[in-house]
């Protein structure tokens, strides 16, 4: 018998919610106040590889829908696959604006001092994917672009346009978060590129590491920016930003 689940709400979970230590930077979640971007589509797959078997539960639009991943947003809903969610592929404009309140920050990111956020942080344009990152999408995302009339790239330019339209790959084959506390027990984890899926299990280069919930019930996708904001660690005494992706899972709803 087929079982069903549903991917209801993406949300931030609250200071008290949450499970990882605040070690390596000291601007908790409730302090990001905004991670806004523009957002075509989610599709999830039982593949973890992101190449067969996608559904789309935020159907793909040639227009994108603002989300502001801080403020518990309800995008959509759809069925869980009967194998599990072991991808999930969310359709992005390459353009992520954060917001951090004014605050005493006391703490250090990056070895530097997250004072540099006391004052706060407003959004502004700042694309994820540059440098020439090549960028890699599944046979069914390019045929349902190609059907509604949506360019996506196919490598971010050097400066970042924050007007291309990118994929985020999310995958239980993926080893790597991003996040130094989380990934210090996986060796070889740094810094992975999340603009392409993983091609084997365990693979510590491509996609963002996410925990199968397992294929019954009704689940919540959580993004949580802890240890994600502070000071970015550049150079003269760094600036306030988010330097991490979020850390993404899932709950019982």
């Amino acid at each position: 018998m087929k079982m069903r689940a549903y991917l209801t709400t993406f949300l931030i979970l609250t200071s008290t919610l949450g499970t990882v230590p605040n070690v390596h930077a000291l601007i908790g979640r409730a302090a990001v106040t905004q991670i806004n971007t523009q957002l075509y589509g989610v599709y999830l797959s039982s593949d973890p590889t992101c190449q067969t078997g996608l559904t789309a539960v935020v159907e793909l639009t040639a227009t994108p829908r603002p989300f502001n991943m801080a403020r518990s947003p309800t995008l959509g809903q759809g069925e869980v696959p009967s194998g599990g969610i072991k991808c999930v592929v969310m359709v992005m404009k390459n353009d992520v604006q954060i917001g951090i309140a004014a605050g005493t920050y006391t703490g250090t990111s990056n070895s530097q001092a997250d004072s540099v956020c006391n004052g706060g942080k407003t959004p502004s344009a700042a694309a994820i994917c540059h440098n020439g990152v090549a960028v890699s999408w599944p046979a069914k995302i390019t045929a349902d672009a190609a059907a509604i009339g949506l360019s996506l790239t196919s490598s971010c330019a050097g400066g970042g346009s924050t007007s291309a339209v990118i994929p985020l790959y999310l995958s239980t084959y993926s080893a790597c978060t991003g996040l130094t506390s989380v990934d210090a027990a996986t060796p070889g984890c740094s810094s992975p590129d999340a603009f392409s899926p993983p091609t084997a299990s365990n693979d510590l280069n491509y996609g963002i590491h996410i925990s199968d919930p397992g294929p019954a019930g009704d689940f919540t996708f959580v993004i949580d920016p802890n240890q994600s904001a502070g000071n970015d660690g550049g150079g003269s005494g760094g600036s306030c930003d988010m330097f991490k992706a979020p850390l993404f899972s899932f709950r019982p709803s």
